[in-house]
């Protein structure tokens, strides 16, 4: 054996971890997180800080394209690898590549309850810890791979009804030039129509607008679009809602005012995606 492989075979050995202690599927818990130690990486860290959670982190042996960093599994028959984006320092995915005789998929279902299908494979969504996780099968191995994202929580929304995230740096009567320089990218397609790309917030599924005047073209009203999820959260973290109903329609409407009465909060509770309005009162659909 040449002194090139007996190197990448200890590397690998390496990454699985030299105890010689072999992993079941009940590594993988109760619900859709990574495993053991892994599950300190988080949505956009870059390389730099997991090395720093993890010193021991080592460039993945044998790989090509993205960069990738391996660790020590503790577990012979397990391998733990952290991906990185191509275009940007920040985490991509975070995999765990087991044998196949683990029969992980079906075991997974069990502790983890129903998959969906993904392009032949099979996926879960973890909403509230942030994971999007897909199994894929490949000659001996399974590979089990955690994209992580930034979850809606209540503390999005902060203690008071009012504009979240960057929608709190723009005011109202502000026009589309003054909008852009607060918060670049926020302001919207050019005046008369045309192509861009829509404003998203940390959260996964939260985007972000402004409406102008058409008389005017100044900031008249703010948007948002989250999860249906986020109804709930809202209430959690301003208290409940006024009821009211959507004017002309009747449908019901939840309803929260601003402390200073210069904005209502207005959103139908049954939509999916929900479509927030940030306007002042009267400006909006929400009647009481």
């Amino acid at each position: 054996m040449t002194k090139t492989c007996l190197a990448a075979l200890l590397a690998v050995a390496c990454s699985k971890g030299t105890s010689g202690k072999e992993a079941g599927a009940e590594v993988f818990g109760n619900r859709p997180v990574p495993p053991g130690e892994l599950i300190k990486v988080k949505a956009g860290m870059t390389q730099a800080e997991v090395k720093n959670v993890f010193p021991s982190a080592k460039p993945t042996p044998n790989h090509s394209g993205s960069p990738s960093l391996s660790l020590e599994s503790g577990y012979s028959n397990l391998e733990y690898r952290i991906g990185f984006y191509s275009d940007k320092d920040a985490v991509a995915d975070i995999e765990v590549i087991a044998p196949k005789s683990l029969d992980l998929v079906s075991k997974l279902e069990k502790a983890w309850g129903p998959s969906t299908d993904h392009h032949g494979d099979r996926e879960w969504i973890n909403e509230e810890g942030g994971y999007e996780v897909s199994t894929m099968d490949m000659v001996r191995k399974t590979h089990v791979s955690f994209h992580p994202f930034a979850p809606l929580t209540a503390e999005f929304f902060g203690t008071q009804p009012g504009p979240v995230d960057a929608l709190a740096k723009v005011k109202l009567g502000m026009t589309r030039e003054e909008v852009a320089k607060a918060v670049p990218g926020l302001e919207g397609p050019p005046k008369g129509g045309g192509s861009y790309i829509p404003f998203e917030a940390k959260p996964k599924g939260v985007r972000l607008s402004v409406d102008y005047s058409y008389t005017d073209d100044k900031l008249e009203r703010m948007q948002m679009e989250m999860p249906k999820r986020g109804v709930e959260l809202m209430a959690k973290a301003w208290g409940p809602p006024k009821p009211g109903k959507a004017r002309g329609m009747g449908t019901p409407m939840h309803c929260w005012d601003t402390a200073d009465g210069s904005l209502r909060i207005e959103l139908e509770p049954d939509g999916d995606p929900v479509h927030v309005t940030f306007a002042p009162p009267g400006k909006g659909f929400c009647d009481l």
